[in-house]
């Protein structure tokens, strides 16, 4: 079923916003007349594996709740407005240790869905730059992290790989902006490393979700921020190639995508972005 409103499409499964072609609607005044712009419609979703998935515009966006397990009485609420207006709210019961959900925007690839123009995958060996902006406010309670998150593959997933979406996961890379210390005193290899003119503690383990096991890297960020940081990603993978403390990333690997979002273990939070590009040169 598709419902139409204020220039915006819901599906039961996606959720996209057009632009709206109709003129602006005008108001007369006593003495004056004005054209009114409606404002963008806020669409949203709190499914699990909700999307909203733009017409146009170079990002997709993920309510992404992954790790729930059993637990009920929770609310995970992704919204859009803009790309330089969007953001979540969340409330999380403790329960287990793990990571209850990542609500995100997309640039690249997402488990077999893509953004447009995103200029990804790019193999590592390429030495492009991947410029990223994103400026936000958040507010959390509780135990959770605010972050980019890369995947690496070992090929370029957009020329017709015939193998499942998921099995060629290589690498995990997280760049963590701010986080409750709880999320971040484990697997601390390296300690006040600076890379692109800021201070990291950097984390290394091998990752196992299910049957998925590959590299995991996280770059911590000292002061952290809560209002958001502009970077060249590239920094840091260089990094990831040439250091001794942690298994070597491989130049022949592909950067398949650059999200931005929250993790949450429990607790509450909301954010909102003002604004996050990613361009890769």
């Amino acid at each position: 079923m598709k419902i139409a409103f204020f220039g915006c499409v819901i599906t039961s499964v996606t959720l996209w916003c057009a632009a709206n072609n109709n003129p602006a609607p005008s108001a007369v005044a006593p003495s004056d007349s004005a054209s009114l712009t409606p404002s963008p419609a806020r669409i949203s979703t709190s499914d699990d594996q909700g999307f909203i998935m733009p017409q146009t515009g170079n990002y997709i966006y993920a309510n992404n709740v992954w790790g729930k397990g059993s637990i009920t009485g929770y609310t995970n609420t992704l919204w859009f407005e803009t790309e330089s207006n969007w953001g979540f709210e969340y409330r999380w019961p403790k329960g287990s240790g793990n990571i209850k959900s990542y609500p995100s925007a997309i640039c690249g690839w997402h488990f077999g869905k893509w953004s447009q123009y995103s200029g990804l995958p790019v193999q590592v060996s390429a030495g492009k730059d991947i410029l990223t902006d994103w400026q936000f406010e958040c507010h959390s309670t509780g135990s959770w992290d605010t972050a980019y998150d890369l995947f690496f593959h070992d090929c370029d997933l957009k020329r017709g790989s015939n193998r499942p979406p998921h099995s060629d996961i290589k690498a995990e890379l997280m760049i963590w902006l701010n986080h409750t210390p709880d999320m971040g005193n484990k697997h601390i290899v390296a300690r006040d490393v600076t890379l692109g003119g800021r201070v990291w503690d950097v984390i290394y383990f091998r990752n196992k979700i299910h049957y998925r096991e590959w590299d995991y890297y996280a770059f911590l960020l000292k002061p952290q921020t809560m209002t958001g940081i502009t970077l060249n990603i590239k920094d840091l993978t260089d990094y990831m190639q040439t250091n001794s403390v942690t298994p070597q990333l491989s130049s022949n690997w592909w950067v398949s995508c650059v999200d931005v979002g929250t993790e949450s273990n429990f607790g509450t939070g909301r954010l909102r972005t003002m604004k996050y590009t990613v361009a890769v040169q």
